[in-house]
C-alpha cells in the first residue's frame, strides 16, 4: 500500500502503547509527516486532525477528497506508474 504516494515506505509504527499515544493525540500531539503521505493525502489528514471536531471534513467531505485524489492519481497526476500504483486500502 502506498497512501497515494510514489514511496513505498509504509506509515511509522506506534512508538508507545496505544493507550498513552491517544492521551497525547487527544492533547494536540501529531505525529511528523513521513514520506508515505503525498500533499493531498496529508491535507485530508491533518484536517482530520483538527483539534475542534466541527473543523474535520465530514465522512461524506473525506470519501469525495479520497475520490479525487485516486482520480488524480490513476490520471497520472499522483503515483507514477513505474514506482507504485494507486490505490486506497
Amino acid at each position: 500500500m502506498n497512501h497515494l504516494s510514489p514511496s513505498l515506505s509504509p506509515p511509522p509504527r506506534l512508538p508507545q502503547a496505544p493507550d498513552r499515544y491517544a492521551r497525547r493525540v487527544a492533547g494536540g500531539y501529531r505525529p511528523p509527516r513521513t514520506e508515505a503521505f503525498d500533499d493531498g493525502v496529508w491535507a485530508l489528514i491533518e484536517a482530520c486532525w483538527a483539534q475542534d471536531p466541527l473543523d474535520r471534513p465530514t465522512a461524506a467531505e473525506v470519501v469525495a477528497i479520497l475520490e479525487a485524489l485516486l482520480e488524480k492519481c490513476a490520471a497520472g497526476g499522483g503515483a507514477p506508474a513505474a514506482k507504485a500504483s494507486c490505490s486506497i486500502m
